[in-house]
Order: C-alpha cells, then structure tokens, then sequence
C-alpha cells in the first residue's frame, strides 16, 4: 500500500521529459536491443535521474547522472506511460529502486500536489542497464558492416 499523498510527495523524485524523436517503438524492440544489458537488482542514487525518453507502454529509459542510462521495465502496460511529460518513483522500503517499486507518470511537466492523486501508477517488473553506444540511428539497432561478396559465384559460396 502506498502512503498517503502528503508523505510521498515529499520522498518522491520528478523528472521531467526529455523530448524524443525518431519512430515509435514496442517495448519488444527496446528489450531485444543490442544496447540492452544486464539485469540489476536496484538502481540507487534516484536523485540523480535528470532525464527519460523512448517510452513505451511497458518500457521507459532513464538517465542517471551524465552518462548512465537504465531501462525500467513495468508489469503489464502502464496508462500513458508512452505520453508521460514526467514521472515519478516511489520506493517501498530503503534508498534504492527495486523491483516491486511504483512509477508514477503525469501528463504535465511539473506536477502539483494534486496531481499525485490522479497519476497513473505502475510497478516496477525489472531494470536493466542500457548503452545508447550500440544503438543505431534508428534508436534500436546498430548496423554492423559487413564485406559484400566480390563476385556472383562466391555469393553462390562456390571458389572464385
């Protein structure tokens, strides 16, 4: 059960959103990425969260700090999670995010006190570490080059 709205204002942390361009995306894409990496059991230091983007229904990527990213993943879709103009966490018990945790999304960029009433709540299934540098222009991907065969009969996997 979360607290009352008066006390969880008061641990809650607003982040505001980062615009996002670029096509839209599912959750499946972002968590069969490449720049998907290992699964962590908490994220600390919230405070220092000072950006999101790339949302989905069920995915939200978050920057900690200059160059930490993090995607969270939440049970089933999450109401206007993709549209959220901000967000918030609230912990259940210690310092650290965990699973089991509450995202709260608003569609302002500064919510009031009153907003907290009315936010979309959605917990937290898991977190996983993200790396934007293997991501592509298209956000998901990354081309790799690869050598082109020289001639038809080596396409064939024949000896030129």
């Amino acid at each position: 059960m979360l607290k009352p709205a008066t006390a969880v204002i008061a641990s809650m942390l607003a982040v505001a959103a980062c615009a996002s361009s670029g096509p839209r995306l599912d959750a499946e894409d972002y968590l069969a990425s490449p720049a998907l990496g290992e699964k962590t059991d908490r994220l600390c230091f919230t405070r220092n969260i000072d950006g999101f983007g790339a949302t989905t229904r069920r995915t939200v990527i978050v920057e900690e700090g200059v160059n930490d990213y993090y995607l969270i993943e939440v049970f089933g879709a999450c109401q206007d999670l993709d549209w959220a103009q901000s967000l918030t966490f609230t912990r259940t018990t210690g310092s650290c995010l965990t699973r089991g945790d509450r995202l709260l999304t608003f569609d302002t960029a500064i919510p009031t006190r009153s907003d907290v009433r009315f936010s979309n709540q959605c917990t937290i299934k898991s977190i996983y570490e993200w790396d934007k540098d293997k991501l592509g222009e298209d956000g998901v991907t990354k081309v790799e080059e690869t050598q082109e065969p020289e001639t038809d009969a080596e396409a064939d996997g024949a000896p030129a």
